[in-house]
């Protein structure tokens, strides 16, 4: 059976926004991330709260997510659109600023008239790696 949780503890909502919380001195699970199967280092390490962070924040500053340390790893701004994040992003598809997120790498491609005239390639093997008419300014 599980422990009843006072959620006034962790959720606080008001006119500023709404915050799950996570308090000065709670107790945190957290997975080890050098942890490796057959080790010795255990799979998760318990941490103690030293300051209350609100690690996910719903408010007019946007959408924000912070670390068991307070900083912010992930914020959307709703004034001017931006996406910051911090850390390794993981994609096997889609587009970056008109960079087409491809197997093994990116690729970008100008066209003129339906003709590919530049194609561009980075990939982490390969570096940059450009390919066709260019006009150097």
């Amino acid at each position: 059976m599980t422990e009843d949780v006072d959620k006034k503890q962790y959720v606080v909502h008001n006119a500023d926004g709404l915050f799950l919380r996570v308090e000065n001195g709670a107790k945190i699970t957290q997975a080890n991330p050098e942890y490796v199967e057959g080790g010795e280092l255990p799979s998760a390490i318990l941490h103690t709260m030293e300051k209350s962070v609100d690690r996910v924040e719903i408010s007019w500053d946007g959408l924000i997510l912070r670390n068991f340390n307070g900083d912010e790893v992930f914020k959307a701004d709703p004034n001017t659109g931006n996406l910051e994040i911090t850390g390794t992003v993981v994609a096997s598809g889609g587009q970056i600023g008109g960079w087409v997120v491809g197997e093994g790498g990116l690729v970008s491609q100008e066209e003129d008239e339906g003709e590919v005239i530049t194609t561009a390639r980075i990939t982490p093997r390969d570096g940059l790696n450009l390919f066709g008419k260019f006009v150097v300014n």
